[in-house]
């Protein structure tokens, strides 16, 4: 138990946050995860989340461990960052097209990690590792879940 919240490792290596409120399915356990730099509080403000990414890409658990928890608390729309294959039938969603309650988080694969928010986008840039770390501190950050 970490403040307050448990942390429960399960068979198939992954972890489950838990408290009172809820629970989260993280690929990543409390020790793993630095916490996140990020601002949740816009994130948490949106009532809608396009979540940005190129489905020709393999990002393991990042993507769809923020859809999954997300959407717990809020309406979460897959989209395309950019015109790319497999997105004929996706949005278009980049940070110019975020509002004060719709959030854009755009997942990318990139051999250098960068986590940059800018109001209510969020750029999570980074290998599949690092994404997933990324993606899980981000999660813990927007349930309030303080490392």
């Amino acid at each position: 138990t970490i403040n307050g919240f448990d942390f429960v490792p399960q068979t198939n290596g992954r972890w489950t946050v838990k408290n009172k409120d809820f629970s989260l399915d993280l690929q990543n356990g409390p020790y793993d995860v630095t916490p996140s730099t990020l601002d949740a509080l816009p994130l948490q403000q949106a009532s809608k989340v396009y979540v940005s990414y190129d489905p020709q890409a393999s990002y393991f658990n990042a993507l769809p461990d923020l859809v999954i928890n997300l959407k717990s608390r809020v309406s979460v729309v897959p989209s395309c960052y950019d015109e790319l294959t497999g997105c004929e039938q996706l949005p278009l969603k980049t940070c110019t097209d975020t509002t004060t309650d719709v959030a854009v988080v755009i997942v990318m694969l990139s051999e250098q990690d960068s986590f940059i928010q800018e109001g209510s986008c969020y750029t999570l840039k980074g290998t599949p590792d690092s994404l997933n770390k990324a993606a899980d501190a981000l999660l813990l950050s927007y349930f309030g879940v303080k490392l």
